[in-house]
C-alpha cells in the first residue's frame, strides 16, 4: 500500500506537466494502459520484490491518468456545469476507493489474494475502451521542465519515504537525515519554481489564500479517509474477530452514502458556496470519525454500519 500511494504521489506533478505538452487523452490512455498490464502481473506475484516493483508500476500509471483526469472534466463540462462535472468525478473517486475493500473482503471469501488483483483488470479494460471516447485537447508545444520534474519526486519521495523509514526502520537517524535531504530539496525546489515561466509546482497559485487553504483542507481531509480505510480492516479483524467479508460488508455503507450525497453536492456547488458545503461536510466527517473511534467494545454491525454512512456522506 505504501510503496503504490508513494509513487504515485510523487509522479502526479511531473505527469501533470508532462501530459500539457504529450496531451491530456494520450496521457491519460497511455496510464490506463501501463495500469491494466501492471495490474494483471500483480496476479502472477510468486514473491513479495516482484509485487512490489509491479505495484510501483500501477502507481505510474494511475499517476498518469489522474494527473489530467480534472483537465478532462474542465474541457467536458461547460463552465456553469464545471461543479457538478468535478461532483460527478469525485463520487466516482472516492465511492470506488471505499468499496474496493467490499468488493476485495467479497473476493477473499471465496479464492487466494492474487484474484483482488485478477478481478481489477476486467474494470481496467473497460476503463480504457472508454477512454477512447474522452475529447482529445491539442497538446501545447512549450518545453518540459525535467529538473524540476526531478526535485519534485525526489522532494515528496524523501520526505515520505523518509518518514516511512521512521516507522519501520531501525536508525532514527538514517530516517532524519531522508527527511532533511527532502526538505532540502524542496527548498531548492520551491525557490526555482518562482522563477520559472510553467512551472511544476505553481507557488504563485498557492499563495493565493484562498487556493493554498483548499488545498490544505483537501489534504488533512485525505488524511483522514485514508488513516480511517486503512486501519478499520485491521481493527475489525484483530479487534472484534471479523472475517474480510465481513469487513467488506462493514465498509460498504460508506461508499453508498458517498454515490449519494457526492452528485448533490457537485449540484448544489453550481448554486451556493463550495466553502460552505465543503465546511459542513467536514463538520459531519468529524462527528463519524469521533463516534467510529469511541464505538461500543462489541458493536453490532447496525453499529458500524451507520457511523461508515455518516462518515462517506461528510
Amino acid at each position: 500500500v505504501t510503496v503504490y500511494q508513494l509513487i504515485l504521489a510523487m509522479a502526479l506533478l511531473p505527469f501533470s506537466g508532462l501530459g500539457d505538452r504529450i496531451g491530456l487523452k494520450r496521457m491519460y490512455q497511455y496510464g490506463q494502459l501501463v495500469f491494466t498490464v501492471a495490474t494483471l502481473l500483480c496476479f502472477f506475484a510468486k514473491s513479495l520484490p516482484f509485487l512490489l516493483v509491479v505495484r510501483a508500476a500501477q502507481a505510474l500509471g494511475a499517476a498518469a491518468a489522474l494527473s489530467v483526469s480534472s483537465a478532462l472534466i474542465r474541457s467536458i463540462y461547460p463552465a456553469k456545469q464545471l461543479g457538478r462535472g468535478l461532483g460527478i468525478n469525485s463520487v466516482v473517486v472516492s465511492s470506488s476507493a471505499a468499496l474496493a475493500p467490499t468488493l476485495g473482503g467479497l473476493v477473499l471469501a471465496v479464492a487466494p489474494w492474487p484474484w483482488v488483483f485478477a478481478s481489477a483488470v476486467p474494470f481496467a479494460i473497460l476503463s480504457l475502451i472508454l477512454g477512447r471516447a474522452l475529447p482529445d485537447p491539442s497538446p501545447r508545444s512549450e518545453p518540459f521542465d525535467v529538473l524540476g520534474a526531478v526535485m519534485c519526486a525526489a522532494m515528496i519521495g524523501l520526505v515520505i519515504g523518509g518518514s516511512e523509514t521512521a516507522v519501520h526502520g531501525d536508525s532514527p537517524v538514517v530516517s532524519a537525515a531522508i527527511v532533511l535531504t527532502g526538505v532540502a530539496i524542496g527548498w531548492v525546489f520551491v525557490r526555482r519554481e518562482r522563477g520559472e515561466t510553467k512551472p511544476i509546482l505553481p507557488i504563485d497559485l498557492l499563495a493565493r489564500p484562498v487556493l493554498a487553504l483548499s488545498a490544505i483542507g483537501a489534504y488533512t481531509a485525505f488524511i483522514a479517509q485514508m488513516t480511517l480505510l486503512l486501519s478499520t480492516p485491521f481493527r475489525l479483524t484483530q479487534a472484534y474477530g471479523f472475517s474480510a467479508a465481513e469487513v467488506g460488508a462493514a465498509i460498504a455503507p460508506w461508499p453508498l452514502a458517498n454515490m449519494v450525497v457526492a452528485p448533490l453536492s457537485g449540484w448544489l456547488s453550481d448554486r451556493y458556496p463550495a466553502g460552505l458545503l465543503g465546511g459542513i461536510g467536514m463538520a459531519v466527517s468529524i462527528a463519524a470519525l469521533l463516534l467510529l473511534a469511541f464505538m461500543p467494545a462489541d458493536p453490532s454491525y447496525f453499529a458500524i454500519a451507520w457511523r461508515m454512512a455518516l462518515c462517506g456522506s461528510g
